[in-house]
């Protein structure tokens, strides 16, 4: 691979689930959004903003293929029903640098499951969360 002198390139390599601090699941796809919930402010008799106001903060997580551990009992992801999940941490680690970012508080609000032959069962999953660490 060529590279820049000096340059870090950081790639999230491993993304954990984590619940009470015990690692519960691993994530292979994942896409994490945070808005501002920003607003355009105007003026009477102007037709451009003025100011933007960021008032409304919200972060979304969405994962293509959530794999749970078998030896991960305090959290049966696919025997609870949604809003009775516990939220998790969600850590995206870089070999080479460590922790890239933590989402926290995350809980699910959407779910799809996919069983195929010869895979583990996974899910698709969309949560909410409350922060992204990074």
């Amino acid at each position: 691979m060529a590279t820049e002198k000096g340059s870090q390139v950081w790639h999230a390599n491993t993304a954990i689930i984590r619940f009470d601090g015990e690692d519960v699941g691993f994530v292979q796809n994942l896409q994490v959004q945070d808005d501002s919930g920003a607003d355009a402010v105007y003026q009477v008799g102007t037709g451009e903003p003025i100011e933007i106001n960021h008032n409304r903060y919200s972060y979304s997580v969405t994962i293509g293929k959530l794999t749970l551990r078998q030896n991960a009992p305090k959290f049966q992801f696919a025997m609870s029903k949604l809003g009775q999940f516990p939220p998790v941490d969600i850590e995206a680690i870089d070999r080479d640098y460590g922790t890239r970012f933590v989402v926290r508080g995350a809980e699910p609000v959407n779910r799809s499951l996919s069983i195929n032959m010869n895979q583990r069962t996974a899910e698709n999953v969309r949560m909410m969360a409350l922060g992204v660490d990074s």
